[in-house]
């Protein structure tokens, strides 16, 4: 058992320094300018900006546990490790590894995976909604005339007001009607798989009962 695990932590590493020595040849970075701009940081701001990422982690775990808690009840903070090892990972490789967060929820919780992606996509629905009021409330308090492009960025600000309504408009119906609508997901994402269409109807009927 210690041997393959060896064997795959050395190619890991010898996968990481040839990262390295490739970017250091294809990405310029003066390192004389870094030095130079390093004492004009505020340690104030940048103190408050990691508070406010590892804050992010907390609410994060938080919200997963409570949108797991009809499956498995766990503890709001038990997910913290799996958040940062999630975004860690989407940091390195892109957001083409978002879907580690709910793999390594589903390892953690011992729950099927397809639930874990049915979680992630109701996440994701939460954020786009809350981005987009944020992004609209902003356009709405800028003073006229502050912001380049001003009649672009309203018909952004319009759309995004109409998506988040509209998530509303279809979060209601799943209270209202969750059984009718997990019946319909089922079928069409039971195309693509079996066990998320399941999953994704088992957390519609939760979210009607709810």
């Amino acid at each position: 058992m210690k041997k393959p695990r060896l064997i795959f932590g050395l190619v890991v590493l010898v996968a990481l320094v040839a990262l390295v020595v490739w970017g250091r040849h294809r990405i310029h970075f003066d390192f004389q300018e870094f030095r130079a701009q390093v004492p004009l940081a505020d340690c104030t701001k940048i103190a408050i900006g990691l508070g406010c990422i590892y804050a992010a982690y907390v609410f994060r775990s938080v919200r997963w546990a409570l949108l797991l808690r009809h499956n498995k009840k766990v503890p709001v903070l038990s997910l913290v490790g799996t958040q940062v090892m999630g975004f860690t990972a989407v940091a390195l490789i892109g957001r083409v590894a978002d879907l580690v967060r709910p793999y390594l929820v589903a390892k953690k919780t011992g729950t099927p995976v397809s639930s874990q992606i049915a979680v992630y996509i109701v996440e994701r629905l939460s954020d786009a909604g809350a981005m987009a009021l944020i992004f609209s409330a902003a356009i709405v308090l800028t003073p006229a005339g502050a912001m380049p492009h001003a009649e672009l960025v309203k018909k952004a600000g319009y759309w995004g007001l109409a998506g988040t309504v509209g998530g509303a408009l279809f979060l209601a119906a799943i209270r209202l009607a969750g059984e009718t609508l997990a019946a319909a997901f089922e079928g069409a994402l039971g195309v693509v798989s079996k066990k998320l269409g399941q999953a994704v109807r088992v957390r519609g009927l939760e979210g009607e009962k709810s």
